[in-house]
């Protein structure tokens, strides 16, 4: 038995190729049966995984209990991305051998099936298959880390931010974990703490873009009820450095301007409304913001002109129709709105 398992690492650094073999026979004596086992084996050190699969499935009818030809099955079939049937095979040439070496490829088994399933969004399960990872070895930093985001998707954060910290605990850290366990530790409300979190990712990843607009957003929290200036200034920086990074948090130009707005500085907040609608014309919330800037700073000729370009996308919300009617009060001009 140990001499197949010694040769696992070989077995899996090899690639698939396919290839064929000859006919089965109705009854087989044992070494025939011995045969299809070495042949079987042969061509999983080949690379030939499905031929593989073939003459040890067939071995297997004669010889059940075999835990070497279990095993090679097992591996062939996990090399597949078969894992359901790699884990059943390996885990009945452990039943029947006992031998610990074969919880090492079996781990990785479970490993690989739960990676397969969070591609594939199946969240839950893939938590399944990362705890019995944690089952077979409980010292297994990436486990952890890769159940804590399973956790994190379904808002089992409690869950998720002890796995996060036993991962770190057995030395499995990068800035995924520390973004989810920052992500965690809001939505436990532990604020400080989150806070903490961000500024020490940002202190070893500084240009990490969802960093600084999570971070952002939670120095942003009850921001105006304090009236803290620093804290404004500390949010908008980092609102600044997301969208500096990756143009895609264009959700940090609106938020920019509407802090902006709260303060009063309505030529900042237009600046940076019209930033995100540069990089997300199709936002309306945007759109129908500047139109409310443009109101506020008086600046009615522009406010109708935008008012009806949002009307031109078919788009008519009922704050637009005030603002008109507002607008027709203080100037009497309006638009005519096309149907």
């Amino acid at each position: 038995m140990t001499k197949f398992i010694c040769f696992l690492l070989f077995v899996l650094c090899l690639t698939a190729e396919n290839s064929t073999f000859g006919a089965s026979a109705e009854q087989l004596d044992n070494e025939a049966i011995n045969q299809l086992l070495q042949q079987g084996k042969a061509q999983a050190e080949a690379g030939n995984l499905k031929e593989s699969i073939r003459l040890l499935n067939k071995a297997k009818k004669y010889t059940p209990s075999s835990a070497e030809l279990l095993f090679y099955l097992g591996i062939s079939y996990c090399r597949l991305a078969q894992y359901d049937e790699g884990i059943d095979n390996l885990l009945s040439a452990y039943k029947i051998s006992d031998d610990k070496n074969i919880l090492e490829p079996l781990k990785n088994a479970y490993f690989m099936k739960g990676l397969s399933l969070s591609k594939k969004e199946t969240f839950s399960d893939a938590q399944k298959c990362f705890s019995k990872v944690i089952e077979l070895d409980n010292t297994g930093g990436r486990a952890y880390f890769n159940r804590g985001v399973c956790e994190v998707v379904l808002k089992k954060y409690r869950s998720a931010l002890d796995d996060f910290n036993h991962a770190e605990q057995y030395g499995y850290t990068n800035k995924i974990l520390a973004l989810n366990k920052a992500v965690s530790l809001k939505r436990l409300k532990r604020y400080t703490e989150a806070i903490d979190v961000y500024e020490n990712i940002l202190e070893k990843y500084p240009d990490y873009p969802p960093a600084h607009y999570n971070l952002a957003i939670l120095l942003e929290k009850n921001l105006f009820q304090n009236d803290n200036d620093s804290r404004i200034n500390k949010a908008i920086y980092h609102y600044k450095r997301a969208i500096e990074l990756d143009r895609t948090f264009y959700q940090a130009a609106f938020n920019i301007a509407r802090i902006y707005d709260k303060l009063n500085n309505l030529t900042l907040a237009i600046k940076w409304i019209k930033k995100s609608i540069d990089i997300n014309p199709d936002d309306p919330s945007a759109q129908i913001l500047l139109a409310e800037l443009y109101f506020q700073k008086k600046a009615y000729n522009n406010a109708l002109l935008q008012i009806e370009k949002i009307h031109k996308t078919g788009y008519n919300p009922p704050q637009l129709k005030k603002i008109q009617d507002d607008i027709y009060k203080i100037t009497g001009k309006q638009i005519s709105v096309k149907k």
